[in-house]
């Protein structure tokens, strides 16, 4: 990510094309901020084109969400202070 206050650590699933799931989370005490998560496609596999960043509803931890890919590849998130996320980057079907 490009937040200090804001790490980002990525899993990538075993297998061609089979995505990653990208947790990322605030540490500020206060206030929002905005994200840029810069995702390395060819370690993923397929082109942004291609993906489908989605969220899924987690009680009391996030709302179900799908973000956009912008034309550069990378995703913009706004993340809570002490909030976070769990990402699905998958294949479009």
């Amino acid at each position: 990510s490009d937040g200090v206050d804001c790490p980002a650590t990525a899993y990538v699933r075993p297998g061609i094309n089979n995505g990653i799931v990208i947790a990322v989370a605030s540490w500020k005490a206060s206030g929002t901020i905005s994200v840029v998560l810069d995702i390395d496609w060819k370690v993923v596999g397929f082109a942004p084109t291609e993906a489908v960043v989605s969220a899924a509803a987690i009680a009391n931890y996030q709302p179900s969400a799908t973000l956009t890919v912008s034309s550069a590849g990378t995703v913009t998130v706004s993340i809570a202070a002490a909030g976070g996320w769990l990402l699905d980057v998958s294949k479009r079907t």
